[in-house]
């Protein structure tokens, strides 16, 4: 199986003897997202990455596709490198979920390098607009340490941080890892057409 990911770990962050796949991955800085040139000024695009058509059995954007000037033209060129019935995973927050309705300005996923935001409706336009056909659609949550769920709170409500930072520290919680799913988060499998 050959898989390309992009925002997740690189080749030598996985321990490819555990996954039967050839792996591929990008993760290019903001500068990138921000200005389409790469360090150095080179101009970046989607084929720096990967090259052939019909190459990887599945394609893994994880927290990219809000990011990217285009996302349709990024999901097209993953529909290119997809072989015929190959799988995209995609993951961005959730613009119309009851969480970021909640939080209004303070929700975390309102940020300068957010350059679009996407529903599940949204979300599933967009890939089909680029020849895929989503299989697949739920929250997605995240596992952290509970001090890095408490720092993420500083720009909010004293009312939601104090309470939660006063519990985190008496408890001497700072490095236990959580799993935390605010629903505010989409997951997709999407298949190629």
């Amino acid at each position: 199986m050959n898989l390309s990911t992009m925002g997740t770990p690189t080749k030598s962050e996985i321990p490819t003897e555990k996954v039967a796949c050839d792996l591929c991955g990008a993760d290019a800085p903001m500068v990138v997202y921000r200005h389409g040139k790469a360090p150095g000024g080179k101009d970046w695009t989607y084929e720096d990455i990967v090259a052939g058509s019909d190459h990887f059995d599945a394609v893994a954007l994880v927290d990219v596709i809000e990011h990217v000037p285009s996302p349709k033209t990024v999901l097209k060129e993953v529909a290119r490198v997809l072989k015929p019935g190959g799988a995209v995973y995609l993951v961005t927050p959730d613009m119309k979920s009851l969480t970021s309705r909640l939080m209004g300005r303070y929700w975390w996923a309102l940020r300068p390098g957010h350059i679009f935001y996407f529903d599940a409706g949204t979300l599933k336009r967009t890939l089909e607009a680029a020849g895929f056909e989503v299989v697949h659609t739920s929250s997605y949550g995240r596992i952290f340490t509970l001090g890095y769920w408490y720092s993420r709170l500083n720009t909010y409500p004293a009312v939601l941080r104090v309470p939660v930072g006063w519990f985190v520290r008496i408890f001497g919680l700072e490095t236990k890892f959580t799993f935390i799913n605010t629903r505010d988060s989409i997951e997709v499998v999407a298949r190629k057409k």
